[in-house]
């Protein structure tokens, strides 16, 4: 299994704090020189059972001329079984992080993220990456939307869906970027001089992407559709909200929030036994190999994905 070659980032004398100064997105348009680079994250061996169900659905929907998934991790060492499986070394390249913390909960290690801005991370000629949150299961596929999206002279270099909370942010659990080096140094630079609003990557990021609904291209909430808005509304009588997006075609499912299906004693409701039965389903396909699975992993579905 190969890695991406990876050095160090160049070091960027220190200046005096002004906001006004970062460079930021909208980026000139420039046509795209290489397909969508698919990457995802963990911190935690215990995300693991997310990362897997992830896959599983993930790579029958990737394009022919897309590369392997690029997981980004901190945890050394990983498990030998995980390390060794056909499903992660046939379809899958790993790349180990520094772990970076949030400056307000130094055990909480979602600021890592960060790290996937930096261009030096990824094989030569990537220019264009789809983020997606090890937490999530794709039902329908994003890529024919979004290769049109970055083709079109509309793309401004940066994509998300909103947020729940407020509604004027997008969250960060998928996110669709083109590499800028400059980019990817100042995120990483200006932690401590932007602060975040929710004590993780999320808030960070839109205080470094400010103005998101005015500058930056939006993606519809069935891109990175969270489950935190049908337990919201489904208690208070509300669930039509969540059946709309159902019927409007939800792209990827989002499982924010705490605690996550796998965990011990989590809630199991319709959201939740829709993940277990992908992870089940997956686990029973990734004893076969690698080839075989090709053949029978989870059903493409036909329904636009156009917003």
């Amino acid at each position: 299994m190969s890695s991406p070659q990876s050095s160090p980032p160049p070091t960027v004398p220190h200046t005096s704090f002004d906001p006004s100064t970062l460079p930021r997105y909208p980026l000139p348009f420039t046509p795209p020189i290489s397909p969508i680079q698919v990457a995802t994250l963990i911190t935690t061996v215990s995300f693991l059972p997310g990362l897997t169900s992830l896959l599983h659905t993930l790579i029958p929907f990737l394009p022919s001329s897309s590369p392997s998934v690029l997981i980004f991790h901190t945890i050394n060492p990983l498990p030998p079984s995980f390390l060794t499986n056909p499903f992660i070394t046939s379809h899958c390249t790993l790349l180990q992080i520094p772990p970076l913390s949030s400056p307000q909960n130094p055990q909480n290690w979602c600021y890592s993220k960060l790290h996937l801005f930096s261009p030096h991370h990824y094989p030569p000629g990537t220019e264009n990456v789809l983020y997606i949150d090890a937490d999530c299961i794709l039902l329908l596929s994003p890529f024919p939307y979004l290769q049109d999206l970055i083709t079109s002279s509309e793309y401004t270099g940066f994509a998300a869906s909103p947020d729940i909370f407020p509604p004027d942010r997008f969250n960060a659990g998928l996110m669709l970027f083109k590499l800028n080096e400059n980019i990817g140094n100042c995120i990483l630079q200006n932690i401590d001089n932007l602060g975040t609003y929710d004590n993780g990557d999320t808030g960070y990021l839109n205080r470094y992407l400010p103005n998101y609904y005015k500058h930056l291209n939006r993606l519809p909430f069935k891109f990175n559709c969270q489950r935190v808005l049908s337990w919201l509304t489904s208690e208070d009588g509300g669930s039509g909200y969540w059946r709309e997006l159902e019927n409007d075609g939800i792209v990827v499912l989002h499982m924010s929030s705490t605690p996550k299906p796998w965990d011990e004693g989590a809630r199991k409701g319709e959201i939740e036994l829709k993940w277990w039965e992908v992870y089940t389903h997956g686990k029973n396909l990734r004893r076969v190999s690698a080839s075989s699975y090709d053949h029978v992993c989870v059903r493409q579905s036909t329904h636009s994905t156009s917003p």
